[in-house]
């Protein structure tokens, strides 16, 4: 693992994977509002990010900054809305296509979620077809 940096290095749009489920920011403000209660279940940790450009990054720390809105975040659920600050590492190597391309075709064939949607065919085509890493995190970031 190379040396900390922080999330502006990052290209976005992105795809994150968190265990099995794969998430995708079109922004980093997108990345990094969030809740108190998902930071403390940790949403972050280890979470595994491909950039746009193909780099491999992994979240190896997440700290609250501030809550975020009225009356400092919180709400009737007593949770609160917050922004984070995250610390990313480059990893070795960067994602290979057929690699990202494997794992986002699993993610969409394990959650009846994308099934439901009535674009589903265009959905999975549309991956299969894409021509590189950037054109993949694009085409989903434009339809997820």
């Amino acid at each position: 693992m190379a040396a900390s940096k922080t999330i502006d290095e990052v290209v976005f749009p992105i795809l994150a994977f968190y265990g099995k489920e794969m998430l995708v920011y079109r922004e980093p403000r997108e990345l990094l509002e969030t809740t108190r209660a998902a930071l403390k279940g940790g949403l972050f940790d280890g979470l595994k990010i491909c950039a746009s450009d193909g780099r491999r990054f992994v979240v190896t720390g997440a700290r609250k900054v501030r809550g975020i809105g009225a009356f400092g975040g919180w709400n009737v659920f007593l949770n609160q809305r917050i922004e984070v600050d995250l610390d990313v590492q480059s990893s070795s190597p960067d994602w290979d296509e057929e690699e990202l391309r494997k794992l986002v075709a699993r993610e969409l064939r394990g959650w009846s979620g994308w099934k439901s949607r009535g674009d589903f065919p265009e959905l999975v085509k549309g991956v299969r077809d894409a021509r590189g890493i950037g054109e993949l995190v694009s085409f989903l970031a434009r339809v997820v």
